[in-house]
């Protein structure tokens, strides 16, 4: 069950832009630099949380535009990796490197109120059990487009 990044997005501030990037450093422990988590890292509370990194399949942004009739990208859905050719609800739990940066499943990233909101359509039917992955970063790393990931 491999599969490969094929967008990365950050932001500086909860409810900030968007910005997609080629790469990003992965710093165990805190977070992804430059997105808006990466400074609480020294709380536990968050490292519990599976805050660090989120993880979501291009093909759930597939499957909740065509359920919603919507045409999201990335940057509306706000996880921060996305992937391609693997299954990320089996990733609870699980390490798995990313590139050369090992990440840990922490739980399931279930769309938020928040998020339908600011989007306009019930993100919570679009994204129901498909809405990404909360992971910790084991091992810091850069993560890029195209790396590979491995179970």
């Amino acid at each position: 069950m491999n599969g490969k990044v094929v967008k990365i997005v950050i932001s500086s501030v909860d409810s900030g832009k968007i910005k997609a990037v080629q790469t990003v450093m992965a710093v165990a422990g805190c977070g992804l630099e430059d997105d808006k988590y990466f400074e609480n890292c020294s709380k536990k509370s968050k490292q519990d949380e599976g805050i660090q990194v989120t993880l979501i399949e291009n093909e759930s942004i597939v499957k909740c535009n065509k359920i919603l009739g919507t045409e999201f990208l990335a940057e509306d859905i706000r996880r921060n990796i996305v992937t391609e050719g693997v299954e990320l609800n089996k990733l609870v739990g699980k390490t798995f490197k990313v590139g050369n940066t090992t990440l840990l499943g922490v739980k399931l990233c279930h769309p938020c109120t928040y998020l339908g909101k600011e989007l306009g359509c019930d993100m919570k039917k679009g994204l129901k059990n498909i809405g990404g992955l909360r992971a910790n970063i084991l091992k810091s790393g850069i993560i890029k487009i195209n790396d590979d990931i491995v179970i």
